[in-house]
């Protein structure tokens, strides 16, 4: 009796112990195995509950444009997304579940209730998506949730060959020009493509290239894609003059274009219709690259701009005025042949009398420039400066027409 009663004693002592240890563990983890538990007596008190409040949460979403937040078993956002139809969007995630990549499945067996917030129109549910995930920060959300550096085209003159690279920081000098601001290294990157394709200008980013110092060209001069001035394949003389129609033609010169429009027509007057389909296609990548030049220019600071958005394929679109970097004012607008006089006169003449309608200006002209949408900018800082309301309304009327053009394009 004495024997049992002194094992029933030693295995409850282990028994305490072992408690103890998965105490402590569960101590170190952070309550991780707490939560765990948590979750699992949860979805057996309340889970047939919370799918059906979640079901019917989904069926009442409305036909309108707007955000979408996704809550976990804890009430945290893991999920912001918008549309421009709330119902059809959000039922999407439920239907033909087992057809979904394995990312949707994981983030749909997490969701336990949802959230609406309605929108005038889409581009407002763009700004207000990107301004949610900013501040969130969702687990499921990768986009437009890190904070990325600019990044500049610079051209530097300190050699005979200047190079094209792309930097960090804005770098403009006596002897280097600012190409611009983009919003990443991949929008800088792809525009230096474009210059390739035009101009044959190096893939390789260099600051700058000296003579002689390579003996071989590389694979890009054989196949056509590069003049190789690190060989010195191509005079100082005629590598300068492409390097000041580049910089040119982003200054807004249309002075290249114009040029070779004439080659052109007459390369095909001459029936030498190989030659102008060359030209023809560079005329439409420069256009192209002169297109991206206005969407993806970021640099405003200590200018005065008029940013033209829409999201795409929509039938109305937005003008914002930004100061110094900060969002002042905005007006919204159907999309016509031309615009609406009214309220273009209204809105230009609030801007000069410095009447602003527009709050947390600097958080929306950050998620202005890290949204996907159409886009067009346009400089009125001497407009501002000078007092010019009628030139405003004029060069907004012109600057309209070339937006409309591009984001039909």
């Amino acid at each position: 009796m004495s024997y049992i009663i002194g094992t029933m004693k030693l295995s409850f002592l282990s028994f305490s112990i072992s408690s103890n240890m998965k105490y402590e563990k569960i101590k170190d983890t952070k309550w991780y195995h707490f939560n765990n538990v948590w979750g699992f007596f949860r979805k057996l008190l309340v889970g047939s509950k919370s799918m059906a409040t979640l079901k019917d949460k989904v069926n009442a979403a409305p036909m309108k444009p707007g955000c979408y937040l996704f809550k976990n078993k804890f009430n945290s956002i893991i999920y912001v997304g918008k549309s421009k139809c709330l119902k059809k969007r959000v039922r999407q995630y439920f239907q033909s579940f087992e057809s979904k990549e394995w990312k949707i499945k994981k983030l749909v067996r997490e969701i336990y209730d949802v959230e609406y917030l309605i929108t005038e129109t889409e581009i407002d549910a763009l700004l207000l998506e990107c301004k949610l995930i900013k501040h969130y920060r969702p687990h499921y959300n990768s986009m437009m949730k890190r904070e990325r550096p600019n990044a500049y085209l610079i051209i530097d003159y300190c050699k005979d060959y200047p190079g094209l690279y792309i930097s960090d920081c804005m770098e403009e000098g006596k002897e280097s020009v600012s190409l611009g601001c983009f919003y990443d290294t991949n929008d800088a990157e792809n525009v230096v493509g474009l210059f390739n394709e035009v101009w044959n200008t190096p893939l390789c980013k260099k600051r700058f290239f000296e003579i002689n110092t390579i003996k071989r060209p590389c694979f890009y001069f054989h196949i056509g894609k590069c003049s190789a001035p690190c060989c010195g394949y191509i005079s100082t003389s005629d590598y300068n003059k492409i390097i000041n129609e580049i910089i040119d033609f982003f200054r807004g010169s249309n002075k290249v274009l114009s040029d070779l429009e004439v080659k052109m027509l007459s390369y095909s007057k001459e029936l030498d219709f190989e030659k102008a389909a060359v030209i023809r296609n560079q005329i439409s990548l420069l256009e192209k690259l002169q297109s991206r030049a206005k969407r993806f220019h970021t640099d405003l600071k200590e200018k005065d701009y008029c940013i033209f958005l829409r999201a795409y394929n929509e039938l109305c679109f937005s003008i914002f005025y930004i100061h110094d970097g900060i969002v002042l004012s905005r007006i919204t607008l159907s999309i016509n042949k031309e615009i609406n006089q009214k309220d273009l006169k209204e809105f230009c003449s609030d801007i000069m009398q410095e009447n602003y309608n527009v709050a947390d200006g600097e958080i929306l002209s950050s998620c202005i420039i890290a949204i996907s949408a159409d886009k067009y900018y346009v400089d009125i800082t001497d407009y501002i400066k000078g007092k010019l309301q009628e030139q405003l309304i004029s060069c907004l009327q012109q600057h309209y027409k070339k937006f409309l053009n591009d984001s039909n394009s």
